[in-house]
């Protein structure tokens, strides 16, 4: 990854690298005095690096990252993205919207996954630079994926002083359709050395969660975490019941579960979930307007290559992905997916970054 001169509250551009069939894929790094830093790309609007300080003032990366472009758009094509048009999974890969049926790609198994064969993750989105957010921006055009309208998309990101990353989503449509937009980025705040995130604490500000079926689809039903290895409205070590005899994680190989988001106002900016570690001090405090949060904790059982010869195997890192429900389109009692033709619809997700204790 090729960056120029780094300076105080400046995105500095520089390059990923150049892809036949997207073109040249950009990059931008903001970085503040303490060494924090956080690099983006427009290949997905993704996040490719977040390095913020522990404890001791040590800064370290903690997300799982890349050193290549074809690694990116490989086995790490979803790290980081921005996920659409329509995030997680729908049953079938087809919806009803105002009468009539779509088709979409089955992109894992009979479903539609994070959008389909080629959704946002692997689009080359516009990057502008505005004071001191960067906006990245995507047209996706009408039956693209099989999905009606065209569908206009921005995501606008800042990087403050005081190691908050904030994500805002914006979506206009000129038909009535469907859209559900997710980052899926994978954190482990112990540090890149760090092979497992099962002993960092974890917090979800949640009640419930989305039952699913054995392709990982919500079956509607909608299940109390009490009593389960789904609950989290305390904190613990997400390994303590992760490989526990229960169906649902079964059905994972770990937590890959929609959380039904506590929400005192319909809408409202409120705390999703804490992480914690131990080791290194740090914390993180996922804050979303969005109803939903899909627990990921890097289930597959296959490492998969990373940057400086590291390799990302099972429970390696876990994903916060605020979201509406997966399959809404298909459940008339989840939270509506609908973006109505000429409406803007909004969310904003927070990822602030702290510290417990001194060095």
């Amino acid at each position: 990854m090729k960056k120029t001169q780094q300076s105080e509250n400046v995105w500095i551009p520089g390059t990923l690298g150049t892809d036949p069939k997207i073109g040249e894929v950009l990059t931008y790094t903001r970085s503040h005095t303490d060494g924090s830093q956080v690099t983006l790309s427009t290949l997905g609007a993704r996040i490719l690096s977040i390095r913020v300080p522990d404890r001791c003032g040590r800064v370290e990366e903690v997300t799982q990252s890349f050193d290549r472009l074809e690694d990116w758009l490989g086995g790490g094509c979803y790290h980081g993205a921005v996920c659409g048009r329509y995030a997680n999974r729908i049953r079938g890969a087809a919806f009803t919207l105002n009468g009539r049926h779509y088709k979409l790609p089955a992109n894992e198994r009979r479903n539609t996954l994070h959008g389909g064969s080629t959704g946002f993750h692997l689009r080359n989105w516009t990057a502008v630079v505005d004071g001191d957010d960067l906006i990245f921006s995507h047209s996706s055009a009408d039956g693209e994926e099989g999905f009606p309208g065209r569908l206009d998309c921005e995501v606008r990101y800042r990087f403050d002083a005081d190691h908050t990353l904030t994500l805002d989503y914006a979506l206009t449509s000129d038909q009535d359709t469907v859209a559900s937009l997710t980052n899926h980025v994978f954190f482990n705040i112990g540090g890149p050395d760090v092979t497992t995130i099962t002993a960092q604490e974890l917090q979800i500000a949640a009640d419930f969660i989305t039952e699913v079926d054995a392709e990982l689809i919500p079956t509607g039903a909608i299940l109390p975490v009490a009593g389960t290895p789904f609950d989290f409205t305390t904190a613990k070590c997400i390994g303590r019941d992760i490989e526990s005899a229960d169906q649902q994680l079964e059905y994972g190989h770990g937590y890959d579960h929609n959380f039904v988001l506590r929400q005192t106002e319909r809408g409202a900016l409120s705390e999703a979930a804490r992480l914690y570690d131990p080791s290194s001090g740090r914390e993180l405090v996922c804050s979303t307007t969005l109803p939903g949060l899909q627990i990921y904790t890097a289930n597959a059982p296959n490492p998969t290559a990373g940057a400086d010869g590291r390799h990302y195997g099972r429970f390696s890192g876990i994903c916060l992905e605020t979201q509406l429900f997966p399959d809404s389109p298909g459940k008339t009692w989840f939270p509506s997916p609908l973006v109505k033709a000429g409406e803007s619809v909004t969310s904003r997700t927070v990822y602030a970054f702290g510290v417990r204790g001194q060095g």
